[in-house]
């Protein structure tokens, strides 16, 4: 195995435009090089991203056009926006640490996308040099945050034990140069201001990602393959297409609720979920290779029919109780996150809300798409069951009705007149309009 000395390395680190996005994204690209050597032995390939460079509305479908990864990492950490998800700053769970908070919504992003090192060369500290030539370098400034999702540090795994050996390694790199998990995801962030709250949380107390909680359980089902391919039809409503035999076979009631686009195949979803209960009660409980249970799965795709079956299910009279909310077969399920994403069913129903809305207003920009019609009514009602049953506020909504009409439009403090005039803006049209009426006499 050859020597190597550090000192000796050369290290370049340069910048270019990207080909598509030249004025919001950049790369930066560190080499490593033995003296009087020409090809490198380690190199590191990022992408510079300034969220303020990206037009209206448009930072997810353009992250997501770069790469499937960058469309990943925007849409699960930011908004539409390009700021950081609430729920990684004031949700109990899945703010993780809670290292991480409103400052991620500043600066650039510098996202590593690849690292490899010559295989002879591995072991020796280059990856180490090429991240600190990133992390010292003119790219990264006091403000700015470098982010990566922890991967195969080499591209030769050809097992499921060298692969999980890999990623450990991975991650265990990163931990080192005092990237900490954002939330409870995969996702790592690094920022160069010592005194960030993310420098005290040591490698112990940071918490494990919940899709590494439930791979380590479930590897034998756990697959890469995409699920569901979502889309907008011409009149702009979302359609779901199911493209995995694989999940279909395996999990074939889990799926037919996921695959239920129409009235038509709804409808019989029922009938389909009460068969399986009075054949198979456990299958009801089932979790797929996500970990999701019919519940979280129905949730998901607001398809109220199913789950208003599902919560109908009661237990046998030999577990029954005088309460009749504890005799729901489904009841563990309400607050169950043994899944990839930590989610309930209910956040994951009004995740779904609100990643449709940001996916059409998207969409919307530079085509001829009707203004948003406002949250699905289905979604509503079924949040509104979830709702009531886990005792979380409704907005003082007394029926799903009500409540679909305080929530069509987004309000979330239930003082908006229409559900979507709020008393701040109701304040700025009463001032004006006495500002102008004295103008005017």
């Amino acid at each position: 195995m050859p020597a190597i000395d550090l000192n000796q390395c050369k290290v370049s680190v340069t910048s270019s435009k990207h080909e598509e996005f030249p004025d919001a994204v950049s790369y930066v690209n560190v080499k490593v090089r033995r003296p009087g050597c020409k090809d490198p032995v380690a190199v590191l390939i990022t992408y510079l991203i300034d969220r303020d460079r990206f037009p209206y509305k448009e930072f997810h479908p353009m992250m997501d056009h770069i790469s499937e990864e960058l469309g990943t990492f925007s849409s699960r950490i930011f908004d539409v926006d390009g700021n950081l998800r609430g729920k990684f700053i004031d949700h109990e769970y899945h703010r993780g640490t809670g290292c991480w908070g409103r400052e991620l919504d500043c600066g650039m992003l510098v996202y590593i996308d690849y690292m490899r090192v010559e295989k002879e060369y591995r072991r020796k500290g280059l990856a180490s040099l090429a991240l600190q030539a990133l992390i010292t370098s003119k790219y990264v400034r006091a403000k700015d945050f470098v982010v990566t999702l922890p991967c195969y540090l080499t591209p030769d795994v050809n097992s499921d034990e060298e692969r999980v050996k890999q990623l450990d390694i991975s991650r265990a790199f990163f931990y080192k140069h005092g990237f900490r998990r954002i939330g409870r995801t995969e996702f790592t962030a690094f920022t160069p201001v010592p005194e960030h709250p993310s420098h005290l949380v040591e490698v112990s107390d940071d918490v494990p990602s919940d899709e590494l909680i439930y791979q380590s359980k479930n590897s034998e089902d756990w697959s890469d393959e995409q699920e569901i391919d979502c889309s907008l039809d011409a009149n702009g409503r979302f359609i779901r297409v199911v493209v995995d035999r694989k999940y279909a076979a395996t999990w074939p009631l889990h799926n037919a609720i996921a695959a239920a686009t129409d009235a038509s195949t709804t409808s019989g979803i029922k009938d389909l979920i009460l068969h399986s209960y009075s054949t198979q009660p456990a299958s009801i409980h089932t979790q797929d290779r996500e970990g999701y249970t019919l519940l979280h799965i129905a949730a998901r795709e607001l398809n109220y029919s199913a789950v208003e079956t599902l919560l109908s299910l009661k237990a046998t009279p030999s577990h029954t109780s005088p309460n009749e909310t504890s005799n729901l077969v489904v009841l563990n399920q309400l607050t169950k996150r043994d899944n990839v994403l930590g989610s309930t069913p209910l956040e994951l129903c009004e995740e779904t809300l609100l990643h449709n809305r940001e996916k059409f207003e998207s969409l919307a920009q530079g085509v001829q798409v009707a203004m948003w019609p406002g949250y699905q009514e289905r979604g509503l009602k079924v949040a509104y069951a979830l709702r009531c049953l886990m005792g979380i506020d409704t907005g003082g909504a007394h029926n799903e009705g009500e409540y679909a009409n305080l929530k069509r439009w987004g309000c979330t403090c239930g003082e908006c007149a229409g559900g979507w005039l709020s008393g701040r803006m109701r304040f700025m049209l009463r001032s004006k309009s006495a500002f102008v009426y004295e103008a005017l006499s």
